[in-house]
């Protein structure tokens, strides 16, 4: 793992939950191409292309949920 390219990792054999505040994205109408650019997840989330940024986004505010400083 390129170590200075992450600044977090989540990694593990067993799955968890992140609480009540996870945004669930399946229903959007650009996430199964998300999901192929991220190998359907199964190498772990991939860098995120810019493409799929502005869907993401959308849906992280309209969920009232908060956004890293900057975007």
């Amino acid at each position: 793992m390129d170590e200075d390219r992450f600044e977090s990792r989540i990694y593990g054999h067993t799955g968890a939950t992140f609480g009540d505040d996870a945004l669930l994205l399946n229903d959007h109408n650009w996430f199964k191409g998300f999901r192929e650019s991220q190998g359907n997840f199964g190498p772990g989330i991939q860098p995120i292309q810019p493409q799929h940024l502005d869907g993401i986004v959308a849906a992280v505010r309209a969920a009232g949920l908060p956004l890293p400083p900057g975007v």
